[in-house]
């Protein structure tokens, strides 16, 4: 989420970089702005959902992260939400058949002391009309930072939340795919 010609430009990047991996689901662009540009080559391959911008906002460089949460009421059953930030070098349809069916799966944030999931994606969600309406039709207090601090606070210790849903290489920096860096050593003996 963010907003103007930068958000526009990422996130025609991010979804071409998604199309490229051959997904066989829609590939949809939540906005909360206007998209400069539109959907240039893209269109009538990728949807453009525009929402209003969310009630609530975080502090500084998350002030309008809130307007991810529309994802949760997109009129599919289940979505995989990416940030637009995200270059997508791999199909992520098989995602969409991860359990367990909850309403929320997201890997944990392992830059943060523990129990912490990040939002940034891949994050499984279970849509409902109602989906993060909390955050979405209300402005919530000003004591988070941005929306995963409320997420974390509603669906961390939720019998509705998965910890081990999406693993945590999903969520890696690209500076971390080097294998002598802690964190890549970390997911990749876990996995083995």
């Amino acid at each position: 989420m963010g907003d103007g010609a930068e958000y526009a430009c990422a996130a025609r990047v991010w979804a071409q970089s998604v199309l490229e991996t051959g997904t066989a689901h829609p590939v949809v662009i939540v906005a909360t702005t206007q998209m400069h540009g539109g959907l240039g080559n893209l269109s009538g391959q990728v949807r453009l959902a525009h929402y209003p911008p969310a009630p609530s906002r975080g502090k500084h460089n998350f002030a309008v992260t809130f307007g991810k949460l529309w994802a949760g009421q997109l009129p599919y059953a289940r979505v995989v939400y990416v940030d637009a930030d995200t270059l997508v070098l791999r199909s992520l349809d098989h995602l969409f058949a991860l359990g367990p069916k909850v309403a929320l799966g997201a890997p944990r944030a392992y830059w943060l002391p523990q129990p912490f999931f990040q939002s940034g994606g891949p994050m499984l969600i279970n849509t409902s009309s109602k989906r993060f309406s909390g955050a979405l039709r209300q402005q919530l207090p000003p004591r988070y930072a941005g929306e995963m601090d409320w997420l974390n606070e509603v669906y961390g210790h939720s019998p509705h939340f998965s910890w081990d849903a999406v693993a945590g290489e999903y969520a890696m920096l690209i500076g971390e795919y080097i294998p002598s860096d802690r964190i890549y050593l970390y997911w990749t003996r876990r996995q083995r």
